[in-house]
Parts: structure tokens; C-alpha cells; sequence
């Protein structure tokens, strides 16, 4: 009789490192001696160090899957369950639908349970809830550490870089003098006018190594700690490091960063391209990302290309083999403002001044997603629908319903809000948008561009 081909699993979080027997050598070593003493054929040691497991995106754990699916493994074995997953939601897809459906065994060798049986699957659940709860009680212990630090004055900030103008020395923010100049530099520019794309293309020629990225001149003027100020999610107090600016110069700066991004659209959501987030693949539904080539005594050549043809972040593809042509960033660009200039926004204003719903609509619309939010699980329950269908289908009716249980008031108050900016928009002057105004408006207007081999179709919000 053949021996069983056996998948070991080996997984540790940064965090959990540390702690005795779950290195990556520990559970090596345990799971190679448990395969051996049940005279199973060891087919691969998959191993994703440093990985959580609350996520599905692990290299090792895509791998595994993979070969799942190829019918090359007979038997899974992990040291814990929680080496598998810390979510219950992705604990039971995989039992159910990677390992179940292609009769594959799943063994734990510190519980003793079988996933073949019902009340297996039962226990393999539970431990799963227990798995999750205590990476909830992890991370909430961590974000209460953090907290308690940031109110006593100390910067609670990631430890890869600190903010510009100061250095970072364990938990205290260190002043910084050549730095804090060009903060200084960055609040008086733009008061007294210029844009922040003016800013960043004059600094980043000046100081290369510290003007790093474009969204970098919006956090600094964003940036409370440059004024005395520590925060943890949205909450702030008087730090202990040295300040740069004063309270004054930073309020200055927020009146003109509201007016711009409030007087045309939505507020300006940050990005280094027109279309970005908005312009999607219609081959393979991934959206769209500005590459930008520099070429030697040329101007540089900016384009766009498909997130899923670049592979620069897994999560965004959605197709390898997706052969989607490039267009230029100025083709497109000017393509979708010469669109939004001719739009028909009178219409537009009609269509915003519908009705707000009435109280009985709305509790009848409920009850018809919350039916089919049920219909949805029973489909997936009796194998009519695949995971990733069922997921994006609950998120999609979840928004909608969301969005109805809005309270009346707010939704008319939107309404308001909405209809002015389309009014403002009706004689505005194009030639004078700033990009972060262009942003605003495409924001708006627009709830996507699907690109295809050259030819353009908007979807718009009206």
C-alpha cells in the first residue's frame, strides 16, 4: 500500500516568534518526527514566517492549496490549528472547501479531532472561535499599549520612519534642525499659495533623499506632531517632543486645505494620478496604476497599465495572463475631462433631488436584502455558489444595506450638499482647476472608467 503523501504547515506571526515552540525550527522539528512516527511520506514543508494568520494571502499557504487542487497531497499537518488560521472564517473554508473537497485529511498533532466526521468539523470550529478571540485579545492589549504611550506624550508611530523633521530614538521623537527647515519651508509656501504639487516637484529636486513620495507634502501639512501633538486614531495630546510650527501657521494651513478640497466635489481623496482607483481593466476587472518611465533627455513617459499584467501587490490581481493594452496617463486624463466639461449636469441636479425615501420603503427594501442575504447562504450551503461569489455578494448587498439605514435627515443633507456642487460645477471655469480640484470633481461624478484596448467608457454617479 502506498504511503500517504503528507503537507506539513508551519506558519509563525512576528509577535509569536518569540515564544517557545512556535519558532519555525520547533514546529519543524515536531512535525517531521509525528510524519515519520505515522510512517507518512513527507511531500513539502510549506513555511510562511512572519505571516498572520488572520489573512488568506500567505506564499506558502497559496502554495499548498495549489497543490491541493493538483491532487498531489494526501494529508495536512499543522502543530496547532491556530497555525493554520486565527480566522474562523478562513479555518472553515479550509476544511470545506480545500480539504474535504479534494479528501484530504487535516491533522492537528496538539488536538485530537476528526474533520471527516460532523462532530469533527464541530470541534475544529470551536477551537477556531477560541483561535480568533485570542488574536482579537492580542491586538486589542497591543493597541492599549500603544494608546497608553501615546498619552503620556510619546510618539506612537511605526518604527520604519519617522515623521520629517525629527528623528526617532526608542520612543521619543528627536528634533531634527535641517528637516524641520523644509517643514517650516512646506507650511509657508503653501499659505502663502502655492499648490502642493508646485511644493513637492521644487523639493524633491532639493532634497531627493528626504521628498520620497507625493502624497508626503499633504501629511506633512496634515500633521499634528509638528505643533506639540502626539495622536492615536484621532485623538490627541501634548507630546513631549520639541515642535516646529505653531498652532497658528498649522490652523492656517487646514482653512486652505478644506477650501480646496471641499469648494469642487467630495473631499479629495490622495493620489498620484487622475484616475487612479477609477480606472478599470474591462478584461480582468483589475483596476488600472500610473507607471511613470524616465528616459534619458526626454520628458518622462507616463502611462497606464493593469494591476493584474505589473503583479507589483497579489491581492489586486485578478487575472496572470490578462493582456490588456497600456494608454497613456494624457490620453486618458483628457479624455475623461473633456467628458465631465460637456456633462449634462443639469440632469445630474434633477436626478439629485429625488424623493428622500419614506420609512416604510425603506423597512420593506431591508427585508428584501435581509431575504436575500439568507437565499445567498443556503446557495453556498448546498454548493450552488463558490466562496468568493458568496463573499462578494454579502459585501455588496451588506453597502446596501448600510446605506438605507441611513438616518433621513443625513440623507437629505447630503442631497443639499450634492446639488450644490453640481451647481458650482455648471459654470465653472475647467482651465483653472488645480489637480487636487480635478480629483474632487472625478470623485463626484464618476464610479468608474472601464478601459478596453483603447476605447473608454464612463460610469458616472448620476
Amino acid at each position: 500500500m502506498a504511503k500517504k503523501k503528507a503537507a506539513a504547515y508551519v506558519r509563525v506571526s512576528t509577535l509569536e516568534q518569540a515564544k517557545e515552540g512556535y519558532s519555525v525550527e520547533a514546529q519543524k522539528d515536531r512535525l517531521t518526527k509525528y510524519v515519520d512516527a505515522m510512517g507518512f511520506d513527507l511531500f513539502k514543508m510549506y513555511v510562511d514566517p512572519g505571516h498572520s494568520g488572520a489573512k488568506m494571502d500567505r506564499p506558502a499557504l497559496t502554495a499548498m492549496v495549489e497543490d491541493i487542487d493538483a491532487g498531489l497531497i494526501d494529508t495536512v499537518v499543522v502543530y496547532r490549528l491556530d497555525r493554520l488560521a486565527r480566522s474562523q472564517k478562513i479555518t472553515l473554508y479550509l476544511i470545506e472547501d480545500v480539504f474535504l473537497k479534494n479528501d484530504v485529511e487535516f491533522i492537528s498533532i496538539s488536538e485530537n479531532f476528526d474533520t471527516s466526521t460532523p462532530f469533527g468539523r464541530a470541534m475544529v470550529g470551536m477551537l477556531s472561535v477560541f483561535a480568533q478571540l485570542e488574536r482579537d485579545t492580542i491586538r486589542e492589549r497591543m493597541l492599549l499599549g500603544k494608546y497608553e504611550k501615546v498619552k503620556n506624550g510619546w510618539w506612537g508611530g511605526s518604527s520604519a520612519r519617522p515623521p520629517l523633521g525629527y528623528a526617532k530614538m526608542d520612543k521619543e521623537l528627536i528634533f531634527n534642525p535641517r528637516e524641520a527647515g523644509i517643514v517650516r519651508e512646506i507650511f509657508e509656501r503653501f499659505n502663502n499659495g502655492e499648490s502642493k504639487n508646485a511644493i513637492f516637484l521644487d523639493l524633491r529636486e532639493r532634497y531627493p533623499l528626504r521628498i520620497y513620495h507625493t502624497n508626503l507634502i499633504n501629511d506633512v501639512l496634515r500633521n499634528r506632531v509638528y505643533v506639540g501633538d502626539v495622536g492615536f486614531r484621532g485623538e490627541f495630546f501634548e507630546g513631549n517632543h520639541e515642535p516646529i510650527i505653531n498652532e497658528e501657521v498649522f490652523e492656517l494651513a487646514q482653512n486652505r486645505l478644506d477650501s480646496i478640497s471641499s469648494k469642487y466635489g467630495r473631499p479629495y481623496v490622495r493620489r498620484s494620478a487622475l484616475l487612479a482607483r477609477k480606472l478599470v481593466c474591462a478584461k480582468c476587472g483589475a483596476t488600472m496604476v500610473k507607471k511613470t518611465v524616465k528616459r534619458k533627455n526626454k520628458e518622462p513617459y507616463s502611462y497606464y497599465v493593469c494591476n493584474s499584467k505589473i503583479k507589483a501587490r497579489p491581492h489586486l490581481v485578478r487575472d496572470e495572463k490578462c493582456d490588456q493594452t497600456n494608454i497613456t496617463t494624457e490620453l486618458a486624463d483628457n479624455y475623461v475631462l473633456g467628458v465631465l466639461k460637456n456633462f449634462d449636469y443639469e440632469k445630474a441636479i434633477q436626478q439629485a433631488k429625488g424623493e428622500v425615501p419614506k420609512k416604510e420603503d425603506i423597512k420593506q427594501q431591508l427585508e428584501v436584502i435581509e431575504r436575500q442575504q439568507e437565499r445567498l447562504v443556503d446557495l453556498y450551503q448546498t454548493g450552488l455558489v463558490e466562496f468568493e461569489e458568496l463573499d462578494e455578494r454579502l459585501k455588496a448587498l451588506q453597502k446596501k444595506h448600510e446605506k438605507l439605514l441611513q438616518p433621513q435627515k443625513r440623507i437629505t443633507q447630503q442631497k443639499k450638499k450634492v446639488i450644490k456642487q453640481l451647481t458650482d460645477l455648471q459654470g465653472a471655469d475647467w482651465g483653472k482647476f488645480t489637480f487636487e480640484q480635478q480629483c474632487a470633481v472625478i470623485d463626484t461624478l464618476i464610479e468608474k472608467v472601464v478601459y478596453d484596448q483603447g476605447a473608454m467608457t464612463i460610469y458616472t454617479n448620476f
